[in-house]
């Protein structure tokens, strides 16, 4: 049956000026405005601190840092590292990837499960 449109689509993956690879702990978000939904992707991390203070040696060469003069905030830093707005049908898409991802990688470890029993 002959058709008028194309039946297939090859897609190149270029990778634009802001590239990088994010860890992402976890995310937060809601919905936009105009109802699309927005989640930002965090990383989680010790506070740093925000003063230290070292001694210096007779030498002029910095020594140890004096731990009683540190200044530093109390909790865990959710350093937000990129906002994802999208629409229902691409976060569908994105849930359905994700899931797919999960099977594949849960069948990888009990596969590797399964062997490491067998060998002892």
């Amino acid at each position: 049956m002959p058709t008028d449109h194309p039946t297939t689509v090859t897609f190149h993956y270029v990778k634009s000026n802001h590239f990088r690879v994010i860890h992402v702990n976890g995310a937060f978000g809601g919905f936009s405005p105009d109802g699309n939904l927005f989640m930002s992707v965090f990383s989680e991390r010790p506070t740093l601190p925000d003063v230290t203070v070292q001694t210096i040696e007779s030498t002029g060469q910095l020594g140890a840092e004096i731990i009683e003069q540190r200044k530093t905030s109390q909790g865990v830093v959710r350093e937000l590292e990129a906002g994802l707005a999208m629409d229902v049908r691409t976060a569908r898409a994105i849930v359905q990837w994700l899931q797919d991802r999960i099977k594949i990688a849960e069948a990888v470890a009990a596969e590797a499960q399964a062997k490491n029993e067998v060998k002892q």
